[in-house]
């Protein structure tokens, strides 16, 4: 079993960004996983954003922009409100 989690603290918030971005931005990705594997990567970002991110725009931006209808951008152009 892979330990995501410490994969993703390790690059810092660069490497959490990138795994955002993928998981918001390219959601059928899942179908290219095990399915145990994807989940276990959802988990691992979402744990790290609820104990070290809990009030940052990276944190808004995984759980808002899904809930946006058409919602489709990065998060340098969503905290900029060019949200398209």
């Amino acid at each position: 079993m892979k330990n995501y989690e410490q994969h993703i603290k390790q690059g810092g918030f660069e490497r959490l960004k990138n795994c955002v971005e993928n998981l918001v931005l390219r959601p059928n990705d899942s179908k290219l996983w095990l399915a145990d594997n994807y989940n276990e990567f959802v988990k691992a970002v979402e744990t790290v954003l609820n104990t070290d991110y809990k009030n940052t725009n990276i944190y808004k931006y995984y759980y808002e922009l899904p809930k946006v209808k058409h919602g489709f951008c990065c998060l340098e152009r969503w905290e900029k409100g060019l949200i398209f």
